[in-house]
Formats: C-alpha cells, structure tokens, sequence
C-alpha cells in the first residue's frame, strides 16, 4: 500500500540523514589531519627542507578535505530534505486515508448496515446510510396517545412499558409532540427506556403513565351515564330508583371516581340502562364493586354498592 512504501522511504531518508552525519564526522577528522600536515610543512618548506612538490601535495589535500566537509554538510541538507518530503507525503496519505474512514458520531450498537464491499459513498447524507447506530444502546418508545389524554401528560412522567412476551420495563416521557394528526385524533410522544437488551428495535408495546392519583370513591364506568356536560348514576334507595347528578373525576381500571353526589355506602344500579327510571320499584340485588352485577326483578341490573379507592 501507499502507507507501505511512505514508510519505507521514511526509513530511507533517515538512514540517509545518519549516514550523511558519519560522512561529515570523517570528513572533518581528514580536514583536520590535513590542515595539521599543511601547517607543519610550511616551516620546512620555508627553509628548504621540504619540496615543493611535497608541499603543493599537501596543500592541496587540505583544500580537498575542507571542500569534502563542506560536500558531506550539504549531503546532510539533502537528507534531510528529503525526509520533510517524505513526511509530507505521509502527512498527505493520512490525510487521504482519514477522508476515506467511516467513523461513527458516537459509541452504540449497530443495528441496520447497508454497506457493502466495493460499494461506492454518496455525500451530503444522499442514499441510504451505511450503518445505523442506536447511541449508547439506549431506546426509546415511540408511542401514540388519544388527544383527550395529551393534555394530562407532562414531560418526565414515569412510564411503565409492557411488550410481547410478557416483559415489563421503565421508562420516562421525554417529549410531547406539539401536533395531533388530524385523521387519526392521535398525539406521538417519546418514552426514554435507556438501555435494554431484554427489548428490540421494531418490538409493539404499551405504555401506563400515572398522569394523577387520587383517593375518594368509585363507581364502575358502566354505572355512569353522560349526557352533554352532566353525568348522573341510579341510586336505590330502598326499593325505588333515584337519579342523582355527580361529578366525576379519574378514570382507571374500569372505575371511574365520584367526587361528589354520592356518599360512601350508597347502592347504585351497576350498569346505568335507559330502561329505568326515576322513581322506578326495584328489588336490589347487592354485589360487590368490580364483579358482575346481578339482575334487578324487573330485568334491570342490580344495584352496586360505593367502595373507597386506596
């Protein structure tokens, strides 16, 4: 590879840069020696005991030995030069090669790739994306709620999760869309979970968030009859049937709560029916809350006495 041979010319050039310094070390030491020999043969030269030929000899190689050093000085330069080069082109390659690397924004679990050997990027974000990560491993429930419950939710209410298979996990509300689809009467909302290799990607769930609580009474939703703005129960009192107008409260687990109009003891017929009315005889049949009315004499349902929610 590229990376490969930069390398080996890396290695080259600072070979060539220790080789270059030897060079100046020898020559260096040959200068000296010469200029050494040159300056002990002037005085013999002077007075007639060395030859001139002998002289110019040595004359001449000290020359020779500086203008090596200054050659060996310049090989050095060279050397180096051509190591900056070298890194350059490094310096080049690294470049290249980051440009070409695919590094994920952020630790996670890949759960989708579409990448594939040989295959060519787009840029700018155009196709599909090579790898999908799910960011730390952390999901999220994306969920729909009915408009009338949109308005009882707040952002980090806790959530408790429920998918197939029976598994339950928790979760908090994290963002509450602003919209509602017009078709569907239905608002999105997102449920942070976190991390959780029980629960996959794609899965169906459900959630329960507890908008409010709340203690006082509670009447099934079946004995609650609503008319515009008004809801009222059949009371029994005695043997007779008893309209009585209530205000209600919230609704859960097919109870509904009574706030007012009712009082704790007070008997209701179980499933509010436009078959009876105020002032109607009944024979009450009393059952407990939450279990299946019996039936009136007269074909009505029997009457279900008021219970206090814990």
């Amino acid at each position: 590879s590229l990376i490969a041979q930069n390398d080996a010319s890396l290695a080259r050039s600072t070979a060539g840069i220790a080789q270059a310094n030897s060079q100046i070390v020898e020559a260096e030491a040959r200068a000296s020696e010469a200029k050494n020999s040159l300056a002990r043969a002037k005085p013999l030269n002077k007075d007639g005991y060395l030859s001139g030929s002998t002289f110019d000899q040595r004359e001449s190689a000290a020359k020779t030995s500086a203008a090596q050093v200054i050659a060996a000085r310049d090989g050095l330069k060279s050397a180096e030069a051509a190591k900056a080069e070298v890194e350059a082109q490094r310096h080049e390659l690294n470049w290249r090669r980051g440009n070409a690397e695919v590094r994920a924004p952020a630790n996670g679990l890949i759960s989708r790739r579409s990448a594939r050997l040989g295959s060519i990027a787009t840029a700018g974000g155009a196709g599909e994306p090579l790898f999908r990560i799910i960011e730390n491993g952390e999901i999220e429930l994306d969920a729909e709620v009915t408009e009338t419950q949109i308005p009882k939710l707040r952002e980090g209410q806790l959530v408790t999760i429920k998918v197939a298979g029976g598994l339950e996990a928790k979760g908090k509300l994290r963002l509450i869309s602003p919209e509602i689809d017009p078709t569907t009467r239905l608002g999105r909302v997102r449920i942070f979970i976190g991390e959780n290799e029980a629960l996959k990607v794609g899965a169906f769930g459900s959630g329960i968030i507890e908008a409010a609580t709340s203690h006082g009474l509670a009447l099934p939703v079946t004995a609650v009859s609503t008319a515009g703005d008004q809801s009222t129960v059949l009371a029994v009192i005695g043997d007779k049937v008893q309209r009585r107008v209530v205000t209600t409260g919230l609704t859960a687990g097919g109870l509904i709560e009574i706030k007012s109009g009712l009082d704790e003891g007070d008997s209701v017929i179980a499933r509010a029916g436009s078959f009876l009315r105020d002032g109607d005889t009944v024979r009450p049949i009393p059952v407990e809350t939450g279990k299946s009315a019996g039936t009136a004499s007269n074909g009505a349902d029997g009457p279900s006495s008021v219970s206090e929610i814990q």
